[in-house]
């Protein structure tokens, strides 16, 4: 608005003074070595305003020729920059999908074009760990440390790939530099919390998962998971040190932030029997057993029952909390197998037979067939099914070992809160180490989970 209003100043104040002259004609005279020229002042003040736009184009012809090789180099380097971002961002999107050849290819390229930017590290970087060239990978990193621009992306690369050998004390190093960079960034909080707990410093990993609370980088469900599953682990360190009342203190708040969780219901539910609180008990396993049914609640819950039909009158009772699932089926016709009921064992396990019918299952089919019938051969082949059957086993989410009991970490990865009650296929062990998906050992068997 400002620069129309200026303009429309200029043109009116033209307009006026080329009316002034005109009303006002007169003569200028200029003699110069013998020569004179006569011209009225209105073609005086065009030829000298003719001879200042001359002289305004002229100076910036010479500047535009004095900068000119400036700005060609400027517009190459700037080209030179496009393309190496491009080659940058092509890097990372091939490591993304697995082509390390085509990265390591694009993340020197970009180190090219953008003339020791350390940016393209990160490329090779990632790329070198993808090939498993760990040596590499971390070599590089540690280069990235010495830029500002890359050091928090070279400790977190540095966190990930320690936290995956094993190396938790180095881990926990690397990150917690990382929060001296960017303290509040939520992979840092979610990784210092997650560390802290594979190290069995459940403490610590409360209080980092009280920040990273505080920081909202957990979804609700989530974050009152592993607050259960840290409640949990000191809730058994309690216990083991002759600390009962702060084991049910702890106990309970496992059990209020997920109720689903199965090992804080067994710990609860044990800990209520030991304190004689025999009806807080069977109120703790029901709520548990309406989420997440499990072998353990189910004998915690007939504990004290002698009679094997007041047993199955029990069960029942608590199959009404969730009567359509695998575990109540199980349950119910174990219960009916110690009463003799053939008949109700059987009614129970019938939706469980098919084609990935439980081992667990198969072993009661038999034992029905067996048991009812003294039919020899139905026995041996439910028998046989069982030991190729799938399972429920507690393993691990991330590397798919089971354990033979829930723990805080998982025996095999070392990974916190992976271990849950899921169904699992069996497989003869045969080799090596379980990282990034390879095989594992782990008494004499591996698991994967069924999909």
């Amino acid at each position: 608005m400002a620069r129309l209003i200026g303009l429309l100043v200029l043109v009116v104040a033209s307009a006026l003074g080329a009316a002034w002259l005109a009303d006002h004609p007169g003569q200028a005279v200029l003699r110069w070595q013998g020569w004179e020229v006569r011209a009225s002042v209105a073609v005086l003040a065009v030829v000298a305003i003719a001879i200042l736009v001359l002289a305004l184009g002229a100076d910036r012809l010479v500047g535009g020729l004095r900068r000119g090789p400036g700005a060609l180099a400027q517009r190459r380097g700037l080209k030179r920059r496009e393309q190496g971002y491009r080659a940058l961002s092509d890097g990372l999107v091939a490591v993304a999908a697995g082509d390390t050849s085509a990265a390591r290819q694009l993340g020197r390229r970009a180190a090219v074009l953008l003339d020791g930017s350390p940016l393209p590290l990160l490329i090779e970087a990632q790329s070198a760990q993808a090939a498993g060239d760990e040596a590499e990978a971390k070599r590089l990193y540690e280069r990235m440390l010495a830029s500002p621009e890359t050091e928090f992306l070279a400790l977190r690369g540095l966190t990930v790939q320690a936290s995956n050998a094993g190396n938790v004390a180095g881990a926990l190093d690397y990150v917690r530099r990382a929060r001296a960079l960017r303290p509040k960034a939520p992979w840092v909080l979610n990784a210092i919390a997650e560390l802290e707990a594979k190290a069995g410093h459940w403490r610590e990993a409360e209080t980092a998962l009280a920040e990273a609370a505080r920081g909202k980088s957990l979804a609700r469900a989530d974050l009152d998971h592993r607050k259960a599953e840290l409640a949990v682990a000191v809730a058994r360190e309690a216990r083991a040190a002759g600390d009962v009342a702060r084991a049910m203190e702890r106990a309970h708040e496992a059990h209020r932030h997920d109720p689903g969780l199965i090992p804080a219901a067994v710990l609860l539910a044990e800990l209520q029997d030991a304190t004689g609180k025999q009806a807080a008990m069977a109120k703790t396993i029901e709520a548990t057993w309406a989420r997440a049914p499990h072998p353990d609640l189910a004998r915690l819950y007939l504990k004290g029952e002698g009679d094997a039909l007041a047993r199955l009158k029990r069960m029942e009772r608590l199959a009404a909390r969730n009567p359509e699932h695998e575990e109540t089926r199980i349950a119910v016709a174990e219960a009916a197998l110690d009463a003799g009921l053939w008949g109700e064992a059987r009614r129970w396990l019938a939706p469980l037979d098919g084609p990935a019918t439980p081992a667990r299952a198969c072993r009661l089919f038999a034992a029905i067939e067996r048991g009812e019938k003294g039919n020899a051969a139905a026995d041996r082949a439910w028998r046989a099914r069982a030991d190729a059957a799938p399972d429920a086993a507690w393993a691990c989410r991330a590397c798919g070992t089971a354990a033979g009991a829930w723990a805080p970490n998982c025996p095999a990865c070392g990974r916190a809160g992976t271990l849950a009650w899921r169904t699992v296929i069996s497989v003869p062990l045969d080799v090596k180490n379980l990282h990034h998906g390879r095989t594992t050992t782990r008494g004499g068997a591996i698991t994967t989970p069924r999909t």
